[in-house]
């Protein structure tokens, strides 16, 4: 653990930013997590999808570097 960046450091950090698409139907979980990770790390850059239809079609649109998907 480095005492700058806390538990959370990642390589990627100082790669540029990072752009995660989080899909989920709960909006008050999207609000959560985005803030939670913009904390985390300056260089995430969230989007969001309230349903895997509409996850699709930004994929296809938008180019990714991970989903973050909710299972239920």
């Amino acid at each position: 653990m480095n005492e700058r960046t806390g538990p959370f450091s990642t390589p990627l950090e100082g790669a540029g930013v990072i752009r995660i698409l989080h899909v989920d139907d709960s909006e008050s979980d999207l609000e959560l997590t985005k803030f939670q990770l913009e904390r985390l790390n300056k260089d995430l850059e969230i989007a969001w999808a309230e349903s895997a239809r509409q996850a699709l079609e930004l994929v296809v649109r938008e180019q990714f570097d991970c989903i973050l998907s909710d299972y239920q």
